[in-house]
């Protein structure tokens, strides 16, 4: 808020005023992703992972970045955006990755943290599905593994559960 005087023939400025402005929390379903903002890392066998979590959209979507590194190159990246369901309090995510392939999950609440399940295609049009549990440990630890996964109605193997430390991913 500002209050203008006049003062001879200017206008000067008597009083401003900048009410501080509360960094919105995020309401429903989404807050229980609160505790995913931030940076997490991980780096196992040569693989760096580096996955990071911000609110986008005035807190309407939760984003997330990730990047996947081996001998200082990039091999896989991609980005999320995870919502609520218009509608309903489902929660549902947007997965694009960097080689043009993508997901659409639905999140299911489990009692450490996330069970996702994914329906998608390849770049070259496969259709794929998977399971992606993501758990809380601790506050600055969590864990991510895909399973029942499959391609084209094929099985595959469940990958290696990672384990993300919280911390500074490089950009």
């Amino acid at each position: 808020t500002a209050i203008h005087a006049r003062q001879g023939n200017e206008w000067l400025m008597a009083s401003v005023r900048e009410p501080r402005v509360e960094h919105r929390v995020a309401d429903g379903p989404l807050s229980s992703l609160d505790w995913l903002v931030g940076s997490w890392r991980s780096e196992q066998h040569g693989t760096l992972m580096e996955v990071t979590y911000r609110w986008v959209a005035n807190h309407s979507f939760l984003e997330r970045t990730y990047a996947v590194r081996q001998g200082g190159r990039t091999t896989a990246s991609g980005v999320q955006l995870i919502g609520q369901e218009p509608g309903s309090h489902d929660l549902q995510s947007w997965s694009f990755t960097s080689d043009a392939g993508y997901a659409v999950g639905t999140w299911i609440p489990q009692e450490t943290g996330w069970a996702i399940a994914t329906r998608g295609k390849s770049p070259d049009g496969t259709t794929t599905a998977a399971v992606n549990y993501l758990t809380r440990l601790d506050r600055d630890t969590l864990t991510w593994q895909s399973r029942e996964r499959r391609a084209g109605g094929v099985s595959l193997p469940d990958t290696a559960e990672i384990r993300l430390m919280r911390g500074t991913a490089s950009q």
